[in-house]
């Protein structure tokens, strides 16, 4: 949507620009704070483990990080993911049987990181950056 507003414009002014895409003016000047190297190296380390276990809690996880690791994670890590999960995932959908909740979380964290593009990463899929 960004892309659409022409900022050198001279008879639409930038807000109208914006009323016009449908984008609310103060994305225009949004500018995303990028990932830091270790947010992503966390990242990365949490995705390889959940798709190997996707019923990991966060606590337990924050534990496993922190022995491969051997420094103190701080668990809103996890738990950020865990929170995009709950509301992109599990949350629409009923499922039958446990077996029924690994597939969809692994499913889910396969899209999340080969095709879900993440505003963090200026708009990239995680496996974009990590390559």
């Amino acid at each position: 949507m960004r892309t659409l507003i022409e900022p050198e414009h001279e008879g639409i002014s930038i807000q109208r620009q914006c009323e016009l895409v449908g984008l609310v003016r103060s994305m225009w000047y949004y500018e995303p704070k990028p990932e830091r190297p270790e947010d992503l190296r966390l990242m990365r380390l949490l995705d390889e483990k959940y798709m190997e276990r996707p019923y990991v809690g966060v606590l337990r996880m924050t534990e496993w990080l922190e022995k491969k690791l051997k420094e103190k994670i701080n668990p809103k890590h996890v738990r950020r993911l865990w929170r995009t999960v709950k509301y992109e995932e599990v949350y629409l959908h009923d499922y039958a049987t446990v077996e029924d909740v690994i597939e969809a979380l692994k499913k889910f964290f396969l899209f999340y990181n080969t095709e879900r593009q993440h505003q963090s990463l200026d708009y990239r899929t995680p496996q974009e950056v990590y390559e």
